[in-house]
């Protein structure tokens, strides 16, 4: 879809976070995906029918990638706690309506029974930044110091040394980051965490 994919891009541009868009359709009185929450912020926008969304606090602080996702940290227990807790707020889309669910709030949309029409609705999947990824990208600029392109000997690291060896490499990065001035890197970081302008080359997507 030419158009998703450039509102895409233009978002990604504009905030400096990776994403995707998703379509999702419900038929009249039916349900996808029971309660869960996502790695991602999610921007849901109705384009047709009805859907209903209620919202339950968060079970785990701030998940991302793969770190503390539903479907894996899912248990019984918290299961039972939704299904007899009412939910934090519900909100009915309509045509038009968009519906922002921050990372980690438990939802469990759904389409209702009366509802004559199926509903068809986008969840663009935004990968808010977080402040590993700027440390991942300060560490980055350490790529320009030869010590760090500088090859390790597969004896280092085996499971006996390598905790020395790791113990050397932080040292290394820490006398890096310390004489670091975050005024000469800010190119660098903003070039690793925003995308390229449209057309030279850059697509949307999950890898980064």
């Amino acid at each position: 879809m030419p158009y998703a994919a450039e509102l895409c891009r233009e978002i990604e541009a504009e905030t400096g976070y990776t994403l995707f868009v998703s379509g999702f359709v419900t038929p009249p009185g039916a349900q996808g995906l029971r309660h869960h929450w996502d790695q991602f912020l999610a921007v849901v926008t109705q384009l047709h029918g009805r859907k209903r969304w209620p919202i339950w606090r968060p079970e785990v602080e701030f998940p991302v990638d793969e770190y503390l996702p539903s479907p894996t940290t899912w248990t019984v227990e918290m299961q039972e706690r939704w299904n007899t807790t009412e939910p934090y707020a519900v909100f009915d889309l309509n045509p038009g309506d968009t519906l922002v669910i921050p990372r980690g709030w438990v939802h469990s949309p759904h389409c209702l029974p009366d509802d004559p029409d199926p509903s068809l609705h986008l969840t663009f999947a935004l990968r808010e930044r977080v402040p590993l990824d700027l440390a991942k990208a300060l560490v980055h600029t350490a790529l320009e110091r030869p010590e760090f392109r500088a090859g390790i000997a597969p004896c280092r690291l085996t499971p006996e040394n390598l905790p020395e060896t790791l113990t050397d490499v932080l040292a290394q990065t820490v006398r890096h980051l310390a004489t670091t001035d975050p005024a000469d890197v800010t190119d660098a970081v903003r070039a690793a965490l925003f995308p390229k302008p449209a057309g030279q080359g850059h697509r949307p997507g999950r890898g980064r």
